[in-house]
């Protein structure tokens, strides 16, 4: 049973619509890059796979089910939103991050056992964090952060990790021994990875396969598939790609200011980063 398969999925606010004949599946252990601009739909489209929105059309099935219908499935789901890790002053320690994931099992009001908590502890040592186990949350740095809320996510032993802008507010140090993490917990745990993101460098770099959203699902590719005129479906015809050793990037093209008659700025393409 595979942890995602849309079919033709369609949702709209009003008269705007916001996803259009989306489809995608993705298998077990797999990871998934998602990118596309602003106001593209990632973030609804993984609330959709969260159970949090209603109203859509089409067939969505996460594990089988219509995610809004998981019940005691749902812990099978772990979700890390993007500003998770954005937390300084938060008076809690680490460990009592990570057992609200748990309590998120038990159900609000039942008290945690000392299975939970060697659960937790269990998790804090899965990302690298066991040693700071007792400090508070807001004294980490915020690579040290994002670890402790993967690990609350991981508490519940889910099946499927949705991480929605993971490396906003992270340092590019940090990046390397992340992914070195998600490979791990991949291959340990059986996990499959759902990521959005902007850095179509990263997700390339990192990723199983990309998905492109932009109200409609573009193409899902292997990264080194990706070609310019996908990329220009996605981004714009007015932006512009250079792809070299598989990894394609975006930059900043030629574009009109007001005013200016269609002439093309001045200054040189930059990389994005």
């Amino acid at each position: 049973m595979k942890p995602v398969e849309v079919r033709d999925l369609g949702y709209s606010v009003g008269e705007q619509v916001i996803l259009e004949g989306l489809s995608l599946e993705v298998g077990e252990a797999e990871f998934v890059g998602l990118i596309g601009p602003n106001g593209g739909g990632k973030t609804t489209f993984l609330r959709i796979l969260l159970g949090l929105v209603r109203g859509w059309k089409g067939e969505v099935r996460v594990f089988g089910r219509d995610p809004r219908e998981l019940g005691e499935a749902r812990h099978l789901v772990a979700y890390v939103p993007q500003d998770a890790h954005d937390s300084p002053g938060f008076p809690a320690t680490a460990r009592d991050v990570v057992l609200m994931g748990r309590a998120a099992v038990r159900g609000l009001g039942r008290r945690l056992s000392a299975s939970d908590r060697a659960v937790a502890d269990e998790m804090l040592d899965a990302v690298g964090m066991r040693e700071h186990a007792d400090r508070a949350v807001g004294d980490l740095s915020g690579g040290q952060r994002q670890r402790v809320f993967i690990a609350r996510a991981l508490a519940a032993r889910p099946r499927l990790l949705i991480l929605d802008e993971p490396m906003t507010g992270v340092d590019r140090a940090a990046e390397a021994s992340f992914f070195d993490l998600l490979a791990r917990l991949r291959r340990d745990m059986s996990l499959a990875i759902i990521m959005a993101s902007h850095d179509l460098t990263m997700v390339s770099r990192h990723c199983d396969t990309v998905a492109c959203l932009n109200r409609r699902m573009h193409c899902h590719s292997r990264p080194e598939e990706l070609d310019h005129a996908q990329l220009a479906k996605l981004f714009g015809r007015h932006v512009e790609f250079f792809i070299h050793g598989d990894i394609p990037h975006r930059v900043v093209g030629r574009h009109e200011e007001p005013g200016d008659g269609g002439a093309a700025a001045s200054s040189e393409p930059r990389r994005e980063a």
